[in-house]
Parts: C-alpha cells; sequence; structure tokens
C-alpha cells in the first residue's frame, strides 16, 4: 500500500505520549487504531465531500476552458447523447478520433452529468474514494491506496500530478487532525 500523507509524521510526534499509555497498562494499540480510524474519515469526507486541501483551502475549481470530448468523457450514456444533439457544435479530427469541442471545459461536462461544479471533489468515479484504504502493517496501521489505478497509472504517479496541479498536500494531517490526535492520545493517557 502507498502512504501518501504526512501521517506517518504525525505517528512519530505522538510516539511518546503512545509508551506512557504502555507503561500505564494502557492499550496503545487500541489508541493508534483509533487515530488511524479518525484520519481515514477525515481524508474521506475532506477530500471526497467537501473539497478542502490538507492546508484548509478548497483544493482548487474545474476548468472552464474549451475541452475536446468524445462519448467516454460522460458517465452517462444520455449526457453525452444530450451534448451530441446540440444544434451547435464544432468537431474536430484527432488521431482518427472524431471529437466535438465542448465550451465550459471539465465543469460544463461534470454539469451535464449532474456533478458537483462549485469546488473540486475528486469524486468523479468514486474509485479513488472506495480504494482509499486503512490496514494494519504489523503493529501500525496505514492510510494509503493500492499501488496501480489502473494498468498504465499509478496512484502515486496520480497524487502526484493531483497535488502539482492544486498546489499542495491533498490526503494529510490536517490542523484539524492533529487536534483531534491530541485529544485521542490525551484520552488514552488518562485511561
Amino acid at each position: 500500500m502507498i502512504v501518501t500523507s504526512n501521517i506517518s509524521e504525525v505517528g512519530k510526534d505522538i510516539n511518546t505520549r503512545l509508551q506512557a499509555i504502555t507503561d500505564k497498562g494502557g492499550k496503545a494499540d487500541q489508541c493508534i487504531r483509533e487515530i488511524a480510524t479518525s484520519l481515514f474519515g477525515s481524508n474521506r469526507r475532506r477530500v471526497y465531500s467537501d473539497g478542502v486541501k490538507v492546508d484548509g483551502n478548497q483544493i482548487g475549481q474545474y476548468s472552464t476552458k474549451e475541452t475536446l470530448v468524445g462519448a467516454s468523457s460522460f458517465r452517462k450514456k444520455s449526457s453525452a447523447e444530450k451534448v451530441f444533439k446540440q444544434k451547435e457544435q464544432k468537431w474536430v479530427t484527432v488521431g482518427g478520433k472524431h471529437l466535438m469541442v465542448l465550451v465550459g471545459g471539465y465543469k460544463k461536462i461534470r454539469e451535464i452529468d449532474g456533478d458537483q461544479t462549485d469546488k473540486v471533489v475528486l469524486k468523479r468515479t468514486g474509485k479513488m474514494e472506495t480504494e482509499l484504504k486503512m490496514e494494519p502493517q504489523g503493529e501500525v496501521w496505514v492510510i494509503g491506496f493500492p499501488l496501480n489505478y489502473n494498468s498504465s497509472l499509478s496512484y502515486r504517479e496520480m497524487i502526484d500530478a493531483f497535488e502539482k496541479k492544486y498546489g499542495g498536500a491533498i490526503w494529510g494531517v490536517s490542523n484539524d487532525d492533529a487536534e483531534k490526535v491530541n485529544l485521542i492520545v490525551e484520552r488514552y493517557i488518562k485511561l
């Protein structure tokens, strides 16, 4: 599994405090799992629903630059049919493929498909959201993605491209997450 964030850094910061839990006869493994569960849920909500990066800013806005579209550009066949029936169309052939020039760009594709357009949420097909996993690796819990998104693109490449495009970390530990982690650890220390 690829770990795609600064989550491991937070783990290093609380190691000493977790030792205190263990020394008191506490359950550090339960604490670690609760932290991972909190971070997992937070990342899913923040990235795929709220459209917010680790730094608290919006991930971004969808492009409105003209784009070339074919039937596979849309999630719904009915959306493609609706667009291609419009009277005012400009078509081009690129590499043997007949494509329509869509004014309004990727934002317009999402609008036609009935998807959210006011802010970037990385949930077009739902594949990334469902493949984000939390699982044990030895005595620690990790949050990440499988190696490959598909046969030609790895998640690491996709994550790097998103972070470059939108200017910052998307998956990871936000300031709110760090506060929640501290509260979880403090609760276990007091047990």
